[in-house]
């Protein structure tokens, strides 16, 4: 019994919960009829129309790829061409064009992406190099003692190197027997002489003095001293050996000859240096040229004396280049009269620099100045000549140096932490107040020396413009998500698939010249429709067209073109008909593919040199798939994508990169 009641309480249970299912069936049945009566009257009481056409704006327009941002497609039913992902909608939240190079921030993005700029300026730049050399002996203070007869060294007075010596002491004695002729020479003259002096020919009295003189002349260019000649004249009998002195102080650096040795005419003895002022020779990299001049000021600090500076000016810059270390001397004059520094000790150097606008160089230390040409640490108040060499001195405005620049002559800077620098080139990020908000703008900028934490502009910016100098990689990298010209993608209005900067167009050749744009219409019809052909996979076609492209540039004759225009005219019709003639001995469709690339660098290369002679706009397009995604441009009609080099496989990879207006149309 108790089985059975508790069975049929089961069986209740499940035929209320069936009663309930059924009841939520038939609840949610009405309610959905009801809604769709209702959207049903809404629909035709206001129309479907607005409905539809907000759904197709909400729609994105294009797509793109996370991982490859440069990617643009216009479905996204499409898959990236380089990693096969599904694409995501463009986010054109950032402001602006999709192909313009700026982007907008609101206050709070601002803060948290830590956004810093700073202005463009004219500003001196101070850049401190630092180097590394030794000292050396002054080559222009080294004296030799050498043999100036054949002769025997008796003796030698200084017989190890290092000694210090002062001019006039003795350093070696020498036989020689042409020593000891001269001598006999000079005492017979002067017994001559006076044998002569009773005579009354003026003559011979004058002949007599004449040869005293000569011989004594004769002595002294053989190493003899005035004071050894009168010796000689006064004992009145020549010295077997003579002793040979020292012309100047310093230091004994070498060593050549030994007691006994013969030594011939010229052969050397003694090198002796002057130390009192040195050489400090430095090796500067070839990116260091720009910052230095003659007559720097240079600052050096030798192992031996650790926290002493010493100084010296920069007298020479060797005009080769050593190819193993890549670096150029450096010839430093520095004063050294204790003579504390040593030939041979190692210095670590800095000079500090700063240059002018245009690369000269910025000394206002020798503002009002006179300098010497060939020895630049000769600088005077006043006109005059060198102590050295005795050449007329100059100023330092005409050897090159910008002495009291103005501010405009300054050099125009921006903090190094600016630019984003890729290799081959720089990009700045330019911050640009608006009535619709802050706006970065991507600026491509040529960059010209380092400074200390500045960079030298040469082109690309104005003073006063504000340059985002923290921050910019966030900018850089919000700009790829959105797949717009940054630092790791070029902006293709400006350059091509090589990255070289497009000129801007040479000549107006076809705007008042409608005969010559006429006749060169056919020639542009041809390349179009040959381009057409290869998107369409019809090489019969493409065959046909690139072999009439060949044969209508061949016999294209300019007429009415000036004469100016005309040398660059002929090398441009040249090339294309270079190009033309191999893509018409194509065997077959992806040969003619390859050979297509240049037949479109040619035609594109003419459209900059003279314009668009046709009355519609051209495209200048890029595939960045193309040749193993080396990248390759084409001309074509038309908005929509229609890409020659892969043809129906990805027949709208590409995007558009530059518009060549019409004919008359400026740009």
């Amino acid at each position: 019994m108790k089985n059975q009641s508790g069975a049929v309480r089961w069986i209740l249970v499940l035929i209320l919960v069936l009663a309930a299912f059924a009841g939520g069936i038939f609840v949610e049945h009405q309610r959905s009829s009801s809604v769709g009566e209702r959207s049903t009257d809404g629909a035709s009481s206001s129309g479907t129309a607005p409905a539809s056409e907000a759904a197709e704006a909400a729609k994105p327009q294009w797509w793109t790829c996370s991982m490859h941002p440069q990617i643009k497609l216009p479905s996204g039913d499409m898959k990236c061409p380089i990693c096969f992902m599904d694409l995501i909608p463009l986010d054109d939240s950032g402001g602006g064009d999709a192909g313009i190079p700026e982007i907008t921030l609101s206050e709070r993005a601002r803060f948290l992406a830590e956004i810093e700029t700073a202005p463009a300026e004219h500003r001196q730049a101070t850049k401190t190099l630092r180097l590394v050399g030794k000292i050396q002996a002054d080559e222009s203070r080294l004296a030799f003692i050498s043999a100036r007869v054949p002769g025997r060294l008796e003796r030698l007075f200084v017989d190890f190197t290092g000694i210090k010596v002062r001019q006039g002491d003795h350093m070696v004695e020498i036989y020689s027997p042409e020593l000891y002729s001269a001598q006999q020479e000079l005492l017979q003259a002067v017994q001559t002489d006076r044998q002569m002096q009773g005579e009354a020919s003026n003559l011979l009295k004058n002949t007599g003095q004449s040869l005293i003189q000569a011989s004594k002349e004769k002595l002294v260019r053989l190493g003899l001293t005035q004071e050894q000649v009168e010796e000689v004249l006064k004992s009145g009998s020549p010295e077997d050996t003579v002793t040979l002195y020292s012309p100047t102080s310093g230091i004994v650096m070498r060593r050549e000859g030994t007691v006994g040795m013969y030594v011939d005419e010229g052969d050397p003895i003694y090198t002796i240096a002057d130390l009192s002022m040195v050489w400090l020779m430095l090796d500067a990299y070839e990116s260091d040229l720009a910052w230095l001049h003659y007559g720097q000021n240079v600052s050096f600090e030798a192992e031996a004396f650790p926290g002493e500076i010493f100084q010296g000016k920069l007298t020479f810059i060797s005009p080769v280049l050593d190819e193993r270390s890549r670096t150029i001397k450096l010839r430093i004059n520095v004063p050294n009269s204790n003579e504390r520094l040593k030939p041979g000790m190692f210095v670590r150097a800095t000079v500090q620099a700063t240059p002018a606008q245009g690369g000269r160089v910025l000394a206002p230390e020798f503002a009002g100045k006179w300098l010497c040409p060939m020895h630049p640490e000769v600088v005077e108040d006043l006109f005059g000549f060198c102590s050295i060499c005795g050449m007329k001195l100059e100023t330092a405005q005409s050897l090159g140096f910008e002495t009291l620049p103005s501010d405009e002559e300054l050099p125009l800077v921006i903090p190094d932490t600016a630019p984003l620098i890729t290799g081959k080139r720089a990009i700045v990020y330019v911050e640009e107040k608006r009535e619709d908000g802050v706006f970065y703008i991507g600026r491509e900028v040529e960059l010209g020396p380092h400074a200390d934490g500045f960079y030298v502009v040469e082109s690309g910016l104005q003073a006063g413009e504000r340059v985002v100098t923290k921050g910019n990689f966030k900018i850089d990298s919000a700009f790829q998500i959105v797949a717009k010209p940054s630092m790791m993608s070029l902006d293709g209005s400006s350059s091509d698939s090589t990255g070289d900067q497009q000129p801007s167009q040479l000549f107006d050749a076809f705007s008042d010249n409608e005969p010559l744009a006429g006749a060169v219409r056919p020639v542009f019809e041809a390349y179009l429709a040959l381009q057409e052909a290869l998107a369409g996979d019809s090489f019969d076609n493409a065959e046909k067209a690139s072999k009439n492209l060949a044969h209508l540039i061949g016999e294209f004759k300019p007429a009415g073109l000036p004469e100016e225009q005309q040398p660059a005219w002929e090398k441009d019709q040249q090339a294309l008909a270079a190009a033309a003639g191999e893509a018409g001995k194509a065997a077959d469709i992806e040969l003619l593919r390859e050979k297509f690339e240049g037949v479109s660098k040619a035609i594109n290369l003419w459209i900059r040199h003279f314009g668009n002679p046709l009355d519609q706009p051209l495209k200048h397009s890029f595939c960045p798939m193309a040749f193993d995604n080396k990248g390759a441009y084409w001309i074509q009609t038309g908005d929509t994508i229609a890409n020659p080099y892969f043809g129906s496989k990805m027949l709208r990879c590409g995007e558009i990169r530059k518009t060549y207006p019409a004919r008359g149309v400026k740009e």
